[in-house]
């Protein structure tokens, strides 16, 4: 099954290749996605692939403010199952009928240069933007794990950079940029358009964080 996933896995990514050319962005930003339905009534599996250069995590609309959650949650969310069922019933090969079918999605090519963009701002029917200035609890690593041919691979990023973004638009705004800095005297800095300091790690975590990068170490 890991074989066949791996085949249909280098397929999509020599697709991808073909159609959008290779570059720095398909060797350094590009990942790939795999989302796999699973029939409840036969437990056929049909799998898919696509590529992805971010990925947006949604934050609970009931936490705002000062209110906390940890990046974790966020990823759970995010890769959740989700059952499919009535009017979302996908159709079965091999029962050849609508099933209910369950739907869930993995990270399979983890990208050296991975980008989470926190989703923080939803459009509201007027037109207008609601943000939500909840607290994401990230930290200066992000470990993640994946079992083929049996064996468990550890994939562990460093964090390079945070992406502040201050307003409630996402159509402008005000935007300030941390950076690790390899140096001993001093870990981050903080730059503010024409304006660069030192900062520290206790000082990453905000309601300003937007765009989070990290580096596969």
């Amino acid at each position: 099954n890991d074989k066949k996933l791996t085949n249909l896995s280098n397929k999509h990514w020599k697709t991808t290749i073909k159609n959008g050319g290779s570059s720095f962005i398909t060797d350094y930003f590009t990942g790939q996605l795999k989302s796999s339905l699973i029939c409840k009534h036969c437990n056929t599996e049909r799998n898919n692939f696509e590529s992805l250069n971010n990925i947006s995590l949604s934050l609970p609309s009931n936490l705002h403010n000062n209110n906390t959650i940890d990046i974790e949650e966020c990823f759970n969310d995010y890769f959740k199952s989700e059952v499919l069922t009535l009017d979302d019933a996908v159709d079965c090969e091999k029962c050849k009928a609508k099933t209910t079918t369950v739907k869930s999605l993995a990270l399979w090519k983890y990208p050296t240069i991975f980008i989470i963009n926190l989703k923080r701002y939803t459009q509201l029917p007027n037109g207008y933007f609601k943000r939500n200035n909840c607290i994401v609890d990230f930290s200066p690593t992000l470990t993640f794990s994946r079992t083929f041919n049996g064996k468990e691979k550890i994939f562990e990023y460093e964090l390079l950079c945070v992406v502040n973004h201050f307003g409630n638009t996402p159509m402008g705004g005000h935007y300030t940029t941390l950076i690790k800095h390899n140096t001993e005297e001093y870990k981050w800095i903080h730059i503010d358009d024409c304006n660069i300091y030192k900062s520290k790690v206790e000082e990453l975590v905000t309601q300003a964080a937007y765009i989070l990068i990290y580096r596969l170490k």
